[in-house]
Formats: C-alpha cells, structure tokens, sequence
C-alpha cells in the first residue's frame, strides 16, 4: 500500500532538497564544475523535476484506481525516466569530482597542496542520488526490481535522495566551514566521512538481502549522523545569523531520527519491533526530510548568503 506522506517526501525532494543541494555544492565550490556545466545542470533540472513532479501527484492521486489509463502510464514514464537521466548527469558530475579529489590526494604527496576533503562527501552524494533516481522511476511506473514490493521500492527511493544526497552534501559544508573557520570538530568529520560514505549504501544491501549487514551498516552510519550533528551544532554556535538557529535545529532532528532509527534496526534484528514502518514514515521520514535535510540546507543557504 502507497500511503500519501513518502510521496509527498520525495516530491519534497525533486522540488527543494536536491536544488538546494546542488546551489550549496556550486556556490561552496565542493564539486569541481565549471560554470558551463553548472547552466547546464539547472537547465536539466528545471526541465526534468517537472515531469518527474507530475508524475508523483499523478501517482499521489490517481494511483492504483487509474494506474493502466493511457495517459497516467504516459506521465508516470515521462515523468520517471526524465528524473532518472538527470540523476544519472549528477552521478557524471559526481564521478569526475571524485577523479578529480583522488588525483589531488596522490598529488599532494609530491607538492604538498591542499588536499580538499569536503569534495570527498559531496562527490558521493552525487553518486549516490542517481541509485534515488533509478529506484525512483521503478516506484513511478510501478516496476520494482527484482519484484520487490513497492514499499521497499519507495523506502530505497527515499534514502538515496536524503541519506544518499542530502547528508553527504551538508558533511561537505561542514568540513568546509570548520577547514575554513580552524575549527577542533574538523578531525573528527574527515575520520566520520569516509565511514559515513561506506555506510550508506551497505544500508541498502543489508535491506534487500542481509539483516546482519543491515544492523552493523545501520549503526554504523547512525552514530556517524549522531556525530555529524553534534559537529553540526559546535558549528552552529560561531554563525551569527538566522542560519545558526535553522542549523541547531536540523542537528537536533537528525539526532532525534537517528536514535528512532537505531530502535528500529534492533528491532528488526531481535524479532521485537517497537516501531512500525508506518510509524518510522511519520516520524523518521518527517525528521529527516523537513527537520534534518531542508532546515540544514536552508540554514547553510542562509550562512553563504551572509558570507557573500
């Protein structure tokens, strides 16, 4: 069963969280594109997010009572594949900065220049939203690989475009502000990212085949967003905006998922669920979607606006 709320989520996603998160990478500079590519990304996008927009109220409204008319199969492909060939530029884009961050580290051994560690995490989130993108256009046009059900389909859709972009993005702009202010936190986020960057999609894997993978990458990558958000709010505190508060706040939120999130997977593990999917929906999905992701990436909007 659909229920309404994810959808929203992810609508929420194509239309605020991904281009915010993509201004944040440009206008930081943490993501190697020149400013061609970057017209050419924003056109992409404003081509592609309305289709794929369209397609997720038609499936919000019409879905499953219309789902074999014509015209809801012509916009549920239309709307998909559109999103999917704009992830799949993201996941270009993110490749190429990731060549370029690995040949600046071997680089760096021999001219001792600045090795730019908070490309590393953007990079992959730009990788990773294009896995979003795919599972996205098998939840729209109602065609789960490997016959998953649309539910799972829909839950792997949501965490590659939040977990799998909008965290990676906003670690990225946090190693830049504690690199740039010398910050003590800054340690701790260059050990927290690499393994954050491994977990990710390990969660994934451990969904679809292995509840042991699933709980150690689970709680690997919880408490990597528990440290990340207590970064988040030491940060915070040297930010003399409106930026500061909305980050404290996002921080707060993912602190407050994360721990729900660690209840369920043990949960799961044991055979002893506390929390329903539909519950985790309400309040995880809610906390990482509004609280965590769009608070965070308008409060850093906010803080490069000031800084400008």
């Amino acid at each position: 069963m659909i229920t309404p709320l994810p959808l929203m989520i992810l609508m929420l996603a194509i239309l605020l969280v991904v281009p915010l998160g993509i201004h944040i990478s440009f206008r930081a500079e943490l993501l190697t594109a020149n400013q061609r590519i970057r017209h050419i990304t924003w056109r992409l996008w404003i081509c592609c997010s309305l289709p794929a927009a369209i397609a997720t109220s038609s499936m919000l409204l019409f879905y499953p009572a219309n789902k074999e008319d014509l015209a809801y199969r012509a916009a549920s492909w239309i709307g998909g594949v559109s999103w999917f060939v704009f992830t799949l530029w993201m996941f270009v884009l993110g490749g190429a900065s990731l060549w370029h961050f690995i040949t600046t580290l071997f680089k760096n051994k021999i001219t001792q220049q600045r090795v730019p560690w908070e490309r590393l995490p953007v990079a992959g989130g730009w990788l990773f939203i294009a896995v979003g993108g795919l599972w996205f256009t098998s939840l729209i046009v109602g065609k789960s690989p490997w016959d998953y059900d649309l539910r799972f389909t829909m839950l792997t859709a949501l965490h590659f475009h939040f977990a799998g972009f909008a965290l990676p993005v906003l670690t990225g702009q946090l190693i830049h502000f504690s690199q740039e202010n010398k910050l003590a936190v800054t340690k701790v986020l260059l050990i927290t990212c690499p393994i954050l960057l491994v977990s990710i999609p390990f969660v994934g894997i451990g969904i679809a085949g292995s509840p042991i993978i699933e709980i150690v990458a689970s709680i690997s990558l919880l408490t990597c967003c528990i440290l990340m958000a207590v970064c988040q709010i030491y940060c915070a505190g040297f930010i003399k905006s409106h930026g500061g508060w909305l980050l404290s706040i996002s921080a707060t939120a993912l602190i407050a998922s994360s721990i729900m999130a660690i209840i369920y997977a043990m949960g799961e593990y044991t055979g002893n669920q506390s929390l329903s999917i539909p519950i985790m929906i309400m309040s995880h999905g809610a906390l990482n979607s509004l609280g965590f992701s769009l608070l965070g990436l308008v409060g850093w909007t906010i803080c490069q606006k000031k800084s400008k």
